[in-house]
């Protein structure tokens, strides 16, 4: 995977919309989250989590977030969401690397877009 745009321990508030020109296309080209829907082993169907990254409204949403949430934590649960959908429920509330957003009790950036 190529250098993200900004240090991975970097904390998301401290991000600026300027950053996140760097980040969108970061996300979009390495942790691209775009399959509706996956057919799991046991049969179930999962609508995965569709993340729209825009300098404009995720700086914003990211700046918002009650709790400190680093970039690397961001990025290593897209990841986990791409690769394991049916382990994560489809937004990442059962898998460990998403764990920062349920423990902080917020959305990953991006949802509902």
């Amino acid at each position: 995977m190529p250098t993200p745009p900004v240090p991975w321990e970097t904390p998301v508030a401290q991000l600026s919309d300027q950053d996140f020109e760097g980040i969108c296309p970061y996300l979009a080209e390495n942790a691209g989250l775009s399959r509706p829907e996956v057919t799991c082993p046991d049969g179930t169907m999962v609508e995965t989590y569709d993340y729209h990254c825009d300098p404009s409204t995720s700086g914003p949403s990211a700046r918002s977030m009650p709790c400190a949430i680093t970039f690397g934590e961001i990025l290593a649960c897209y990841l986990a969401l791409r690769e394991h959908p049916c382990d994560g429920g489809g937004t990442g509330e059962a898998l460990p690397e998403c764990a920062a957003f349920a423990a902080c009790g917020v959305d990953l950036p991006g949802s509902g877009s």
